[in-house]
């Protein structure tokens, strides 16, 4: 933005910057909208704090909009929804600065989103885990339940991957589990196999 002008300036980064940047982080900038550059400030460089960047959105990022509009109003479930978002490799941010711009189906892209990029909001940085064994049920073609029960892992994972299955039935934490997390984190759980029926 400048300020004299009240007008925004198009910029591009024009030095290297490092792989994991936080929001104070400097970058440095150079101007990128040429016609609207004076000849005096097309070698000047500006230092700036990560934080304060917007990404710039073209319309480019208003057609991969559209795209993601017509696979989720003709039906397409939550997969191919994050396929089509992969393959225009656009950043987090500007993801969310698209959801602020278009209201339709705000929801259903942001859970997608967040899926996508692994974002979750109620995770901190001492987050834990637990490993489980976890009852469902998938479905697919005739031949591709086959394949799964002839051992094809690689049918698994596909179904696995395109979220077609439910989660349901005798899943449980073992034993050796519930001992592993009291090791690692100093509680004293009962070290016994815990177990769930779910509906």
């Amino acid at each position: 933005m400048n300020d004299s002008t009240d007008t925004c300036r198009i910029m591009q980064v024009c030095t290297p910057t490092p792989e994991v940047i936080t929001e104070d982080t400097t970058i440095s900038l150079i101007l990128a909208d040429e016609d609207e550059c004076a000849e005096e400030e097309q070698s000047v460089s500006y230092a700036v704090r990560a934080g304060e960047l917007t990404p710039f959105l073209t319309s480019y990022h208003d057609g991969f909009w559209q795209v993601m509009l017509a696979a989720l109003e003709s039906g397409s479930n939550a997969s191919v929804v994050r396929t089509i978002l992969k393959s225009f490799s656009l950043s987090y941010e500007e993801c969310m600065l698209l959801i602020q711009r278009f209201d339709q189906y705000k929801s259903e892209f942001g859970a997608i989103i967040n899926s996508h990029f692994k974002v979750n909001e109620n995770a901190s940085q001492d987050s834990k885990s637990a490993w489980m064994r976890l009852g469902a049920t998938i479905t697919g073609s005739k031949q591709d339940i086959e394949k799964v029960l002839q051992g094809d892992e690689t049918m698994l994972r596909k179904l696995l991957k395109e979220e077609r299955f439910q989660i349901e039935g005798n899943t449980y934490i073992p034993e050796v589990s519930v001992t592993e997390y009291n090791t690692d984190n100093g509680t004293c759980f009962e070290e016994t196999e815990v177990e769930f029926e779910l509906q």
